[in-house]
């Protein structure tokens, strides 16, 4: 026979009082979450709410799984980070805060990027996953692997002022899968740090991840499955949408599409980015050398694809701007091109981030195929860092 003080503590009655008292948990409930064990891909804006719920409920055991360090952009949402922590690792600084919020749980760090390399030897020592990632590719990762070890996925994502949330691989319900059944260019969608987010609403769509866990590990509550709740704090809307699901449609292999994305990933590290063959991505340092160069060289026009208020804000010296809106303008393309290619031997574009330049570029080249075009890779995000070091520098 077990009895309740053999598995929680005098700290467990006293840390998880309130949850306890209800009648939908209670005693059975708190040591199913006690014996529980979560991993969390991503302690970024998602993972942040998400693991700091997690821990105060009791679970026993968190993994997390981020290789990404903290910058001073981050704080606006990532409220797990601290200005202190700026530079370390997200994995650390969220060990130094939980356990500060609860010395008893056990925690592991995975300082690393998910990959189809890792991703069954992580996963499979879990419950369940929370899906705190901001990219296609890892969401996939995680589903496949998931829908393979039968784990259940806590999915969530956010842009702007809208957010969405699911649980997919539960009890044999919808895969990520049903509504992304290949995986999407990430180049041709904006992200947070292009289009931007307000602070609070990962906050609350990694809340209710924590909440959609707890539910899962103590197998009572309307578990989010097989719909979306999709949230729009700037209207005020909340909607759960239907996910219209045919077991016979799943994919019966799913090992063969994770060695698909691993041989993917692979490549992706021998080769280097070439859209046409007179695009090419460089870092901020390449093109700092090619601008040395054009001194005595060649002439180049250096363009910021940006919107005006972003080129105000910073931006690099002697750069003109040419929102990207302008580029789907066929007639403004049509315009400008013969322009640029009667005076600069080559087009230099950067944006926020590096959706709005890759655009750019494939609207230039496919007007023009011998023009050359240069975008950084990254862009200024990825440079901001390092920006006052160069010779194209901020005013």
């Amino acid at each position: 026979m077990i009895h309740f003080f053999d598995i929680l503590t005098d700290f467990d009655y006293r840390m998880y009082n309130r949850q306890m008292i209800l009648p939908e948990l209670g005693l059975n409930g708190q040591i199913n979450i006690k014996k529980s064990r979560v991993l969390c891909v991503g302690a970024g804006a998602l993972g942040a709410s998400s693991l700091m719920y997690l821990c105060a409920a009791g679970f026993g055991r968190l993994g997390i799984v981020d290789f990404d360090r903290v910058a001073i952009s981050n704080l606006q949402r990532q409220i797990i980070h601290t200005y202190e922590a700026i530079n370390t690792y997200k994995t650390f600084s969220a060990f130094n805060v939980l356990k500060q919020l609860n010395i008893h749980i056990k925690i592991d760090l995975y300082t690393t990027r998910l990959s189809s390399l890792n991703a069954v030897k992580l996963i499979s020592y879990y419950d369940l996953v929370i899906d705190a990632s901001d990219n296609f590719e890892t969401k996939c990762i995680i589903n496949d692997t998931c829908q393979l070890l039968k784990k259940p996925m806590i999915y969530a994502a956010v842009l702007k002022f809208i957010g969405q949330i699911s649980v997919f691989n539960y009890r044999g319900g919808p895969s990520y899968r049903t509504i992304c059944s290949k995986l999407p260019d990430s180049r041709e969608f904006a992200s947070c740090s292009e289009s931007g987010v307000i602070g609070a609403l990962p906050g609350v769509l990694g809340s209710l991840q924590a909440i959609e866990a707890v539910k899962v590990i103590i197998g009572k509550g309307q578990v989010l499955s097989g719909g979306i709740l999709t949230l729009d704090v700037f209207k005020m809307f909340i909607r759960i949408f239907g996910i219209v699901f045919y077991k016979h449609l799943m994919s019966n292999n799913i090992s063969t599409t994770l060695k698909s994305q691993e041989d993917k990933q692979r490549a992706a590290h021998n080769q280097e980015l070439k859209i046409f063959r007179n695009i090419l991505s460089l870092s901020l340092k390449d093109i700092d050398l090619i601008l040395k160069m054009s001194r005595y060289r060649f002439k180049f026009l250096l363009l910021d694809v940006r919107t005006q208020q972003e080129h105000i804000n910073i931006r690099f010296l002697k750069s003109s701007i040419l929102p990207y809106a302008c580029l789907e303008n066929v007639n403004k393309i049509q315009c400008i091109i013969p322009k640029f290619a009667c005076r600069y031997d080559l087009i230099i574009l950067y944006c926020q981030c590096k959706t709005r330049s890759l655009r750019a570029a494939r609207a230039l080249a496919s007007y023009n195929t011998n023009l050359i075009i240069i975008r950084l890779h990254g862009g200024v995000s990825s440079a901001i860092d390092h920006i006052n070091q160069m010779v194209v520098s901020t005013k």
